[in-house]
């Protein structure tokens, strides 16, 4: 029986993992001073980090653009 919930409860995670595979996290626009600024369209910007090979797109919040938001893997 115990063997049987673990398997449901793995089979749930996976299903929610493929389902949201990503989350929202609000960052800091100053946080990004040091990589390039690769493209701006309207409220999206798009930075290179190269040193670190990173890519992040941020929505810049339209309330406060001090402040933007960026998706993350869970």
């Amino acid at each position: 029986m115990q063997f049987f919930g673990r398997l449901v409860n793995t089979f749930s995670g996976v299903t929610n993992l493929f389902s949201n595979p990503f989350r929202v996290k609000e960052v800091a626009v100053a946080d990004y001073t040091s990589s390039d600024r690769v493209r701006e369209e309207g409220q999206l910007i798009l930075f290179q980090n190269t040193p670190n090979r990173t890519w992040d797109c941020v929505l810049v919040n339209p309330r406060n653009s001090q402040s933007g938001f960026r998706s993350h893997a869970q």
